[in-house]
């Protein structure tokens, strides 16, 4: 996450304390499509209150856009070697394959839908690459073609199978009434 100053990496270690969906409410809020917003924190005696002080309010975006999943930083940093990832990006989902677990997936359906969404992603990669080495990719592309590039899963990756609905709202701010807890 990121606000105007710098980058920050939120953790057990570095922030024990602030609450899990205001955490992720930042790391959706990409710029340009949504509002910055501000991290909280619960305090020892159980109130809900802003991670800085009123007087430096800071608000959050998300800061990783062209790298999305920083693993070889992080492992470097904390000495973590299993990634477990949560994907959600909603140009990410249709190319990544649910890991089943399975050796044998005795589903020919899913099996096929599975081949055809890496086809499409692998296909998309190679030529976006093919026409960087080439010169012919324009500027303005190449950052359209970090996010490509980049690696979306972990050890463990958990997607979810958005609908076309899913997709229609996916420009809208979640309202607050939704992530707000109830007091």
């Amino acid at each position: 996450m990121t606000h105007d100053r710098e980058m920050r990496l939120l953790n057990y270690l570095t922030s024990p304390n602030v609450l899990v969906w205001s955490a992720v409410l930042a790391s959706c809020a990409i710029p340009g499509m949504y509002e910055k917003v501000e991290l909280f924190i619960k305090t020892d005696d159980g109130r809900c209150v802003p991670y800085h002080p009123a007087s430096t309010r800071i608000l959050y975006i998300d800061g990783s856009v062209g790298g999305d999943l920083p693993m070889q930083r992080i492992a470097e940093l904390f000495n973590v070697n299993t990634f477990i990832v949560s994907q959600v990006n909603p140009h990410v989902c249709p190319f990544v394959s649910v890991d089943t677990g399975q050796v044998l997936d005795t589903k020919l359906r899913k099996r096929i839908i599975k081949l055809a969404k890496s086809l499409v992603g692998n296909q998309i990669k190679h030529y976006m690459k093919q026409a960087d080495l080439l010169g012919l990719l324009p500027s303005y592309m190449k950052q359209i073609a970090n996010i490509v590039w980049q690696s979306y899963k972990g050890h463990v990756t958990v997607v979810p199978s958005p609908t076309l609905k899913d997709y229609q709202s996916l420009l809208s701010n979640v309202s607050e009434d939704l992530y707000w807890p109830a007091f």
